[in-house]
């Protein structure tokens, strides 16, 4: 686990901020999924 987090921070920042917005983009289309099975849609 720690040389995974290792290896992030030896990341460029714009690598930092592009893994960010892409984990970010999965959590609200797997919230907006979960919501719409969920009996909201």
């Amino acid at each position: 686990m720690w040389y995974l987090l290792e290896d992030f921070l030896e990341q460029p920042v714009l690598m930092k901020l592009f893994l960010g917005v892409g984990w970010l983009c999965i959590v609200i289309m797997a919230a907006s999924f979960i919501a719409s099975v969920g009996g909201a849609g």
